[in-house]
């Protein structure tokens, strides 16, 4: 059994010293066979950052709409 941690924040900066972050993190189990299949492990690996990404994404793209602000972006991927 392998564990497979995934996560992504990202953090905006906005006008007079503000900001809005986000971040995700995914914790999944998965079949230890997926270590003889570099290309399956690799592809979960990928699908669980997208994932997380696209999430991160449209939460701040949520918080700006409900501010009405345009970002100054920066965005850190944790492996």
């Amino acid at each position: 059994m392998l564990k497979l941690h995934a996560g992504v924040s990202k953090k905006v900066g906005l006008p007079n010293f503000s900001s809005a972050s986000a971040s995700c993190t995914i914790e999944a189990e998965l079949d230890g066979s997926l270590l003889q299949d570099r290309e399956g492990f690799q592809m979960v690996v990928q699908r669980a950052y997208q994932s997380c990404e696209k999430a991160v994404e449209d939460q701040i793209a949520r918080l700006l709409v409900q501010g009405n602000r345009t970002p100054n972006s920066r965005t850190r991927i944790r492996w």
